[in-house]
């Protein structure tokens, strides 16, 4: 256990030496900010794939699948088309996330549905966002970069301060997810099994929901829709470190830190033009979701 989270250490000190190589000035104060960025993301979408996973005990569920963060970029479109000023904008990412929390949560306490929903509300905003799109030509460009992900920003001020106040909150979630990891893994079993634990799988249900989406929600106002994140790296996680959730929790964390970091590190080494970073993720993410559909 500790020579695998040893080499987990060794890959992100490596990923973050790659990333800030060469940079100087101006250039390391943008490429500081934006990796602090990068943590808070990836750690915010690992966790909140990592919760979904658990407690509708579905290998294949994460934000992006179950439509949150499709609700969430149309909400941040709408801000965006109605001209909404930076940072109130966010409020109609917000508005997002709770318009598809509710309809989801609401579908009852199977955990089928609670998925179907999801993917319901999914397509649902994914069509709306495409109809925009069509609608307000001036707009498809920065539409893009908010559906596929986008960590490339220039940091005012008011950015970071912005920054600060989310990361602490995604911080505190982590936290208090990681107080409960215990519950998390009993909540992995069958209901029945669950209460004979003694744990109030109703409660806790909608505590971990509540996580996950406000995770979710962080992510999407910070960078857009960055798929597969939250399906990859906990599974990696759990092949890993087995049962163990107290390091499921935290190599989720800093994997999805190296993943992000390296994708973003390739585009802007590798790539003649700078793309959304949750296209490269996606890339990656896609033929192991196949491959955890063939195995489940």
């Amino acid at each position: 256990m500790r020579r695998k989270f040893l080499l987990i250490f060794l890959l992100l000190t490596a990923s973050i030496l790659m990333y800030f190589a060469g940079a100087q000035g101006p250039i390391l104060h943008l490429r500081f900010w934006r990796f602090i960025l990068i943590v808070v993301v990836a750690s915010s979408l690992s966790t909140a794939g990592l919760v979904l996973q658990n407690i509708l005990r579905n290998p294949l569920v994460e934000p992006y699948i179950i439509g949150v963060s499709s609700t969430g970029a149309l909400g941040y479109v709408l801000g965006l088309i109605l001209g909404i000023p930076f940072p109130f904008d966010g409020l109609m990412t917000a508005a997002g996330v709770v318009l598809g929390f509710v309809p989801v949560y609401l579908s009852g306490k199977s955990p089928l549905k609670f998925i179907l929903m999801g993917v319901a509300v999914g397509l649902f905003s994914s069509s709306i966002l495409s109809l925009l799109m069509a609608l307000h030509h001036q707009d498809i460009l920065k539409t893009f970069y908010i559906l596929w992900g986008n960590v490339d920003r220039i940091f005012s001020p008011l950015d970071i301060y912005i920054l600060g106040i989310l990361g602490t909150l995604a911080l505190l979630l982590l936290i208090i997810t990681f107080g409960l990891r215990r519950v998390l893994l009993i909540m992995s079993l069958p209901r029945e099994e669950a209460r004979a634990f003694g744990v109030d799988t109703d409660l806790y249900m909608r505590i971990f929901i509540l996580i996950a989406f406000l995770l979710t929600g962080i992510s999407v106002y910070l960078a857009g829709v960055i798929g597969f994140v939250g399906l990859v790296v906990p599974h990696i996680s759990r092949m890993l470190f087995a049962d163990r959730m107290d390091l499921i929790i935290l190599s989720s964390a800093l994997l999805s830190t190296v993943l992000l970091l390296l994708s973003d590190t390739l585009i802007r080494t590798l790539l003649p033009v700078s793309l959304p970073i949750g296209i490269i993720t996606s890339i990656v993410g896609v033929p192991f979701f196949v491959y955890l559909l063939h195995r489940w």
